[in-house]
């Protein structure tokens, strides 16, 4: 979308997760003739995601998670005069349809709730 390569940084309670989706993506967009635009970086926030704040070669940062760590991440950023795209403290919004097992959604929207927050 903004024309430049993509370091992802999953988060560290789901790495195996990320592995997938970053080879999904990759083989996708070499089926398309894009080479090495992707790279999965994997490690804790503390570590990985601070040097992303702070590194002046990455003009855009997009963060996902609490409202406390994205008004840091914002800060840092704006204060290299980089820009950021935040999602924070969504709620995981679903559709059930009237044929759903009723059991199974509530179990999967508490997991995705509660299970996988950040």
């Amino acid at each position: 979308m903004c024309g430049n390569t993509m370091i992802w940084k999953g988060h560290e309670e789901s790495s195996l997760v990320s592995v997938a989706v970053s080879r999904i993506v990759s083989d996708v967009l070499k089926t398309h003739g894009f080479e090495s635009v992707f790279t999965l970086c994997q490690g804790t926030g503390a570590e990985v995601g601070e040097r992303f704040l702070q590194d002046p070669r990455l003009g855009l940062v997009s963060f996902t998670g609490s409202t406390k760590t994205g008004r840091h991440a914002a800060s840092t950023v704006a204060g290299r005069f980089g820009k950021t795209i935040l999602e924070l403290g969504g709620n995981n919004a679903a559709i059930v349809m009237d044929d759903a097992d009723m059991d199974m959604v509530l179990v999967g929207s508490v997991f995705g709730a509660a299970g996988t927050c950040g």
